[in-house]
């Protein structure tokens, strides 16, 4: 399935949602790009690094179309991060659950790498309006928390560098 994000409109479904996020360097500024399940059905950061955030870097650096599979490969380059909710109780089967998952909490994890010049919490707070999550977070059952596996990887952001200039990180 071939990711349109251009066709939705943010705020066009008004469910809460699981998704995953990039914060994606498009020099002059950083770009928040998120995928919500409720619009697009559940997404890995790298189909979605390589179904469409690819080709915009490609696009918006003017790089050769040859370096497109060289930037597709290097999905742990900048921040992401992605939103799940624990079942409550008698919802289903559990099928993983990190230690101290408390259930119907909505988990915002990402790599404690919100970028250089954007303020941490009014990004959070964004984030949990673009997954349609105030009212959890009224009520406490929103957590943000640094995981390793969300970590960028020193590798892939030296690649990227050498591909599109220096990234402030």
């Amino acid at each position: 399935m071939k990711l349109d994000i251009q066709k939705k409109v943010l705020g066009e479904d008004v469910r809460p949602s699981s998704g995953i996020w990039y914060y994606v360097w498009f020099n002059p500024k950083w770009k928040r790009v998120i995928v919500r399940y409720t619009d697009y059905g559940p997404y890995g950061h790298p189909e979605f690094w390589e179904e469409y955030i690819a080709s915009k870097i490609v696009e918006h650096y003017k790089l050769d179309r040859f370096k497109l599979d060289q930037v597709a490969d290097l999905c742990y380059s900048m921040p992401r991060g992605r939103v799940e909710r624990v079942p409550e109780a008698g919802a289903g089967k559990i099928t993983f659950t990190m230690e101290n998952e408390k259930p119907g909490v909505w988990y915002m994890d990402y790599g404690g790498d919100i970028p250089s010049g954007l303020n941490a919490e009014a990004e959070q707070r964004r984030l949990i309006s673009e997954f349609n999550l105030s009212g959890f977070a009224n009520r406490e059952l929103v957590e943000f928390r640094v995981v390793g596996h969300e970590k960028m990887l020193a590798e892939h952001k030296e690649k990227m560098q050498k591909l599109i200039g220096d990234i402030p990180y």
